[in-house]
C-alpha cells in the first residue's frame, strides 16, 4: 500500500492481467480517504479501467443528458452526442465490428458482454472466431471468475412498423460443458417485457442461427439479450450478426431442385436432386445428389466397380488396368492424399492386368489400394510394396493365362502354370521312368529295392502303410 496526497481531480485506474482471465478472486485495488473507501477496482478479463474522484472534483459520465431524448441517461453528466429522438428504423443490423450498433451494455447486471476477436482464451468453451468472417468481432460472456452472473445487452427503441412480418435473426455460440443460459426479451411500447427465446446448455462448437418471430409485437420495441453463466469457466457464450428484418422463410430456392420451395426467401442449402448417382449406368445423372434407386444398365456382361483409395503420399502412386489384348480399361495417377475415386465399367469375361507404380519407390502407403467388385463382391484388391508391381483378376468364366512348364517330369515344372510355353528342361540323357508302388493290406510287411546292372540302388521302399501309394520319376 501507499499514501499519496491527491489534488481534487478525476483519476483513472488502468488494470491488466497477462493471462487474460482477470484478476483472481479477492484481488483488488482499494482507494480510501479518511478511512472511507471511495473506489475498489478489479477486472475479469485481460484489461479494464475504473475511475474515481477526490474532493469537489467529479469524473465525466458520458451519455445523453437531454431529458426529452429516448435514451436519456440520468446518470450522465457529460453529453456525448448520442441522444436519440426517434426509434431506429428497420431493417437494421449489428455485427459488432466497429461498435455495439443499436445496443448498449446494461448497468444493473453482474457483468458486461465482452467485444472479442479470435478465441476467448479458455479451452473447451467459446468460439474460435466470429460468425461473419471468422476474423471479425463478436460479443461473449467471460465466465472465468464470473460464475452465476448475468450480462445484459439492451437495444435502443426499434420501430417495427416498416416490416410486414418482423423478426429478429441472430447467430449464437454456446460451447462448453458448464454452459449457462442465453435469453432474448422483447419489451413493447407499454413497457411490458416478454421472454421471446431462450437456450440452455452445450450446443456444440458451432455458430447456430436463431430466428424469432416478432409479428406479435407492433410499433416500437426494445430487445434485451441476457447471458447467464453457470458454475465454471466453460460458460463463454457468444452472439453475433443480430438483424431486425422481415421474417425469413428458409428452404431450397433453386427452381431446378426436386424440393424447390417457392415461398423460401433464404436458401438454406437443403436443395435435393433425385436420380441415379452411380457412374457407368445408362441413366447416370451427374447432377443428382440423392440416389433414388432408378439406375439401369444395358450391360449383359460383368458390371464392375473400381474403387481407388489413397491415404498418405497419394501423388506418388499410379496404376493402369488393361484387358488381355492390352486395351486400357482405367488408369489414375497423382491422386491427392486421403482421397477416393471410383468408376463402374461393363467388362466382358476376360483376364485383366493391374500395373502399379510408386515414384518414390517405397510402395503404396498403408491403406492405399485398388479394389474391384462385381455385384457388391470384391474380386480383387491390389497394392504394392515397392516401386512397381502387377496383379491380375478375371471376370465371369475367364481365366488368366499362367505360362510355364506344365510337365511334372521336367526339372523346371511349375505347378502354378496352366499353359505350357515350351520352356520345360530335362537333365536326363536316358529314359524317364515313373515308379508307382501301391499297398493294400499288410503294407508294413512289404518292401522292395530296384537296382541297376551295376548294383546301384535306384529306389527302395519298406514298411509303407496299408492302402497307400508312393511314386517317383527317375532317369
Amino acid at each position: 500500500d501507499t499514501t499519496v496526497c491527491l489534488a481534487d481531480d478525476c483519476y483513472t485506474i488502468d488494470m491488466a492481467d497477462s493471462f487474460g482471465d482477470g484478476w483472481s478472486f479477492g484481488s483488488s485495488l482499494d482507494v480510501s480517504v479518511a478511512g472511507v473507501s471511495i473506489a475498489n477496482a478489479t477486472i475479469d478479463a485481460s484489461a479494464g479501467q475504473s475511475t474515481f474522484a477526490t474532493g469537489s472534483a467529479s469524473c465525466p459520465v458520458f451519455g445523453c443528458t437531454d431529458p426529452t431524448a429516448l435514451n436519456y441517461d440520468a446518470a450522465a453528466n457529460t453529453d456525448d452526442g448520442s441522444c436519440l429522438f426517434s426509434c431506429a428504423a428497420t431493417p437494421v443490423c449489428a455485427d459488432f465490428e466497429l461498435d455495439l450498433g443499436i445496443f448498449s451494455q446494461d448497468s444493473d447486471d453482474g457483468m458486461d458482454w465482452v467485444v472479442n476477436t479470435g478465441s476467448t482464451g479458455s479451452t473447451g468453451t467459446g468460439p474460435s472466431g466470429d460468425n461473419t468472417s471468422g476474423s471479425g468481432s463478436y460479443l461473449y460472456t467471460e465466465a472465468s471468475g464470473n460464475s452465476y452472473l448475468s450480462a445484459g445487452l439492451t437495444s435502443q427503441c426499434i420501430d417495427l412498423s416498416t416490416l410486414s412480418s418482423p423478426a429478429v435473426a441472430f447467430y449464437y455460440h454456446m460451447f462448453g460443458a458448464g454452459m449457462g443460459t442465453l435469453e432474448l426479451f422483447v419489451t413493447d411500447a407499454s413497457g411490458v417485457s416478454t421472454l421471446a427465446w431462450s437456450q440452455f446448455g452445450d450446443m456444440g462448437d458451432v455458430w447456430n442461427l436463431a430466428q424469432v418471430d416478432l409479428s406479435g409485437f407492433s410499433g416500437d420495441v426494445t430487445l434485451q439479450f441476457v447471458g447467464s453463466t453457470f458454475g465454471d469457466f466453460t460458460s463463454d457464450m457468444a452472439i453475433d450478426d443480430v438483424c431486425l428484418q422481415e421474417f425469413a422463410v428458409t428452404g431450397c430456392m433453386d427452381a431446378s431442385a426436386d424440393n424447390y420451395d417457392a415461398s423460401a426467401t433464404v436458401d438454406d442449402g437443403s436443395c435435393l436432386w433425385y436420380g441415379c448417382t452411380t457412374p457407368g449406368y445408362d441413366n447416370y445423372d451427374p447432377i443428382a445428389t440423392v440416389d433414388d434407386g432408378s439406375c439401369i444398365t444395358s450391360c449383359t456382361d460383368n458390371f464392375a466397380t473400381f474403387t481407388y483409395t489413397t491415404t498418405s503420399w497419394g501423388t506418388e502412386q499410379s496404376f493402369t488396368v488393361t484387358n488381355s489384348t492390352g486395351d486400357v480399361v482405367w488408369s489414375v495417377s497423382g491422386q491427392a492424399t486421403n482421397a477416393v475415386s471410383d468408376t463402374t465399367i461393363c467388362l466382358v469375361d476376360d483376364c485383366f492386368t493391374v500395373d502399379m507404380a510408386d515414384s518414390f519407390g517405397d510402395g503404396w502407403s498403408f491403406g492405399s489400394s485398388l479394389d474391384v467388385s462385381v455385384g457388391g463382391v470384391s474380386i480383387a484388391n491390389a497394392s504394392i510394396g515397392g516401386s512397381a508391381g502387377q496383379s491380375t483378376f478375371t471376370t465371369g468364366s475367364a481365366i488368366c493365362v499362367v505360362n510355364g512348364c506344365t510337365d511334372p517330369a521336367a526339372d523346371n515344372y511349375d505347378p502354378a502354370a496352366n499353359t505350357d510355353d515350351g520352356s520345360c528342361t530335362y537333365a536326363c540323357a536316358g529314359t524317364f521312368a515313373t515308379f508307382t508302388y501301391t499297398t493294400t493290406s499288410w503294407g508294413t510287411e512289404q518292401s522292395f529295392a530296384v537296382t541297376s546292372s551295376a548294383g546301384d540302388t535306384l529306389w527302395s521302399v519298406s514298411g509303407q502303410a496299408t492302402n497307400a501309394v508312393s511314386d517317383t520319376t527317375i532317369c
